[in-house]
């Protein structure tokens, strides 16, 4: 069944703030003020949502990808 997200929902306001999340983090950096931001950031994008799941596995699956991109050397 498709969904239609209404432009002032929930729904709608959770997908802009999950891509503000990944555009501000998206460049992994080696210190811990980016670390501490993101970490900070992520917790309250999960807080803002908690009737919504799909926003704790977002943002669980952008934190698996950032720190795989981290140890993997590919960071400014």
């Amino acid at each position: 069944m498709r969904k239609n997200f209404e432009r002032d929902g929930r729904e709608m306001a959770m997908f802009r703030d999950f891509y503000e999340l990944i555009q501000k983090h998206w460049i992994t950096e080696d210190s811990d003020e980016y670390w501490n931001a993101f970490i900070n950031d992520n917790n309250d994008f999960i807080r803002a949502y908690p009737d919504i799941p799909l926003a704790r596995r977002l943002s669980k699956a952008f934190t698996d990808a950032q720190e795989e991109v981290f140890k993997n050397g590919r960071s400014v």
